[in-house]
Formats: structure tokens, sequence, C-alpha cells
């Protein structure tokens, strides 16, 4: 538990970005993803240890909902406007595990009708992360490519530089259109980190960890507030 709270201390940092000179913005954001990634690899590690991926799901939806309430509230009484709360990588992180349960129980199943379906809801799950989820084009490839080839450490190694490439590309693309630089393509510094985050135990019977993550957020807006 102790090393789920520093891995996502790094978040508070995004808070804070916008008024850092670039000396510090950069290592900011590279932080930042650093510490994403570290979030997904983490949350991938959770469905392939549980035992019970429904109701993991489900805890990430209903964490992501109970987030979405308590921020509007924090919103309208508690933070200003130049720091309105708008993160809430559970939304992104439970349509990733959706597209994860779809391809174990759905897409690679041999009856042709729950293959049929699997192949139906994939890629609208996926095109509504892509669409709306926070920083989806980097979790929702990740977390894909984390599981699918989770036994094949070159072929996952190869996909996560691939990703990182595209990503730099669609970074650089952007900034032509007068676009900050997104340092999503940095996510392949974390991959260092991300081979010592064990779990030792279930933890989709205990749900409580999930609040960790939006206290972390609260906190850093809240506090960005009255500075």
């Amino acid at each position: 538990m102790i090393l789920y709270i520093l891995m996502l201390l790094p978040l508070v940092l995004e808070t804070c970005i916008p008024y850092m000179s670039a000396v510090w913005a950069i290592p900011a954001n590279i932080a930042v993803i650093i510490a994403v990634t570290a979030f997904a690899a983490y949350t991938v590690r959770l469905f392939m240890r549980t035992t019970h991926e429904v109701s993991l799901i489900g805890q990430f939806f209903t964490a992501a909902l109970t987030m979405s309430v308590v921020s509007f509230v924090f919103n309208a009484i508690l933070v200003s406007p130049q720091h309105q709360i708008s993160s809430n990588l559970y939304f992104t992180f439970a349509l990733g595990l959706s597209l994860l349960y779809l391809f174990e129980y759905y897409i690679t199943e041999s009856y042709p009708t729950f293959r049929k379906i699997g192949i139906v809801l994939f890629p609208i799950i996926l095109l509504l992360a892509l669409w709306k989820a926070e920083k989806a084009a980097l979790i929702i490839p990740f977390m894909l490519i984390t599981y699918v080839f989770e036994a094949k450490d070159r072929v996952r190694f190869a996909c996560y530089m691939l990703l990182s490439f595209v990503l730099l590309i669609v970074s650089l693309w952007c900034m032509n259109s007068g676009d900050a630089l997104n340092y999503q393509f940095t996510f392949i510094l974390a991959l260092p980190f991300i081979s010592h985050l064990p779990i030792r135990r279930d933890l989709s019977k205990n749900s409580k960890f999930l609040y960790i993550y939006p206290l972390v957020i609260w906190f850093g807006h809240t506090v960005a507030t009255y500075m």
C-alpha cells in the first residue's frame, strides 16, 4: 500500500505544472507520465491477479462515478476556477479493464456467439475510450500490450517502443498546429520501475485502496487554490 501511495504522489504535480518555469515543467510532466504508466501497469496486474474480474471492473466504474460527483462538489465550493478538477483516470482504467475482459472471455473464446459479441463490443468501447477518456491514447494501448503479451517479453518491449514512437510523432505533429508538447511518449522511462510493483493479494476484495488516488487529486487542487 505504501508503494501504491508513493506511485500516485507525482500526480499532484499536474496541478502545479501550468505555474512552473520550463526548467521544472519538463521533469514534472515526465514524472506525471511515469506515475500514470505505473498506475496502468498496477491496474493490469490487479486484473491478472484477481479471481473476480467483473467485480474489479465494477469497483473501478464505481470509483470513477464517486470521484466525478465529489470533484463536482469540490469545484463548486472549494476549488478556484483556475484549479477546477477534471482529472479522473479511473474512467480510463475501467474502460481499459473492460477491453481486457472482452479479450480474455469473449474474443478468444471458442464459442462463435461469445466471439461475435466481443468483436462487436471491443471496437465500440475502444473508440469511446480514445474519444472521451483521459490520457487514453497512452493508457489503453499500454494496458492491452501489457496484458496480451504478458508472457512474451521481447514482443511486449517492441510494442512499447512502437507506441512511444507513435505518441512522439503525434505530439510533434500537434505542435505544428500550435499545441504544447505532449510528454506521453516518455512513458517508456517507467518500464524499469513497473517490474517492481508486487501485488501480494487479490485487492478486488477490498476497494478502499481505490480512494487513495482521488484523495491525492483533491488534496493537490485544494492546496493549489489556497497557496
